[in-house]
């Protein structure tokens, strides 16, 4: 006689049917919610929960739409700066939105009253038991530095690559642009993600899934199409938008004028996306277009 396991009736195909569905739903929704990996949290994070993937809506690294080559796994002395954004709760962030569309509208009360350095801080109002976890933590990791942002809504952290691997439980590359083949910068080539009682006071980890979009070399030395008078001594500024033709446009009082100027007005140069200005070239633009640029 065989034996009473072996001759155990099989279960209908339905059955085994909606079994496969329900272990399929089971295996999606973990991957929607970002389920943490396998792997045992390092010691420093032991009691802070399990691993949370964070910003798991934002694609990963893809070679099929980056512009970005992945090369070796970053060397593990390489030292990063990351921005740590720390959560701001809702109804603060609701205030602050609140107010500058106040201060923004001429047509309100409280218009051109912005708030002071101290006075977004109080708004923003970010524990301060919320930035001594996160900043221990990253400490606790093996950072360098951990700096907080003066609103307290952010960190500076500078470490290895080799205790950020460890901290955020993911892995660095390095990338080169495909275009601007001396670019070259380093970040994570899959998701990241951080001790439950660590991700829910923060927001995001910048420099790691994001990457630059560098200005194509197309775009180099492109002539201006404007007919209008060119106020800089450099000919490559003919055509193009000038400090003169911005303040023309916006009737901004002519410089020239010391009874028109306004000691409040000024400009700013802005820097983003691996762009940055040398103070060389702030005199050279400065002195070609007969302005104070400091």
């Amino acid at each position: 006689a065989r034996p009473n396991h072996l001759s155990r009736p099989r279960p209908p195909a339905r059955v085994v049917m909606a079994c496969g569905r329900r272990c399929c739903l089971l295996r999606l929704a973990a991957a929607v919610l970002g389920a943490a990996p396998a792997g045992a949290l390092p010691s420093f994070a032991v009691g802070l929960g399990d691993w949370v993937q964070k910003e798991a809506t934002v694609q990963p690294y893809s070679p099929e739409t980056s512009s970005w080559m992945r090369l070796d796994r970053a060397t593990g002395d390489h030292n990063l700066t990351m921005t740590v954004a720390l959560r701001v709760d809702e109804d603060r962030i609701a205030e602050l939105e609140r107010i500058l569309y106040e201060v923004s509208d001429p047509d309100h009360e409280n218009y051109g009253q912005h708030l002071a350095q101290e006075e977004v801080t109080a708004l923003l109002a970010v524990p301060t038991e919320r930035v001594a976890l996160v900043a221990a933590y990253f400490t606790a990791a093996g950072a360098d530095t951990v700096v907080t942002a003066p609103h307290s809504d952010m960190l500076t952290v500078r470490i290895s690559a080799a205790a950020a691997e460890v901290a955020l439980n993911t892995k660095l590359h390095t990338f080169r642009h495909s275009e601007h083949t001396s670019a070259t910068i380093v970040r994570a080539g899959e998701p990241y993600y951080l001790p439950a009682k660590i991700a829910d006071h923060v927001t995001m980890v910048g420099e790691l899934l994001q990457f630059p979009r560098l200005p194509s070399k197309g775009l180099r030395g492109l002539k201006g199409s404007g007919d209008w008078p060119n106020s800089c001594d450099a000919t490559g500024c003919a055509g193009l938008v000038t400090p003169s033709v911005i303040a023309k446009r916006y009737k901004l009082p002519d410089k020239d004028v010391p009874a028109q100027a306004a000691p409040a007005n000024s400009m700013a140069v802005a820097e983003f996306q691996y762009q940055f200005f040398k103070d060389a070239d702030l005199k050279s633009f400065g002195d070609s277009c007969h302005r104070s640029v400091k």
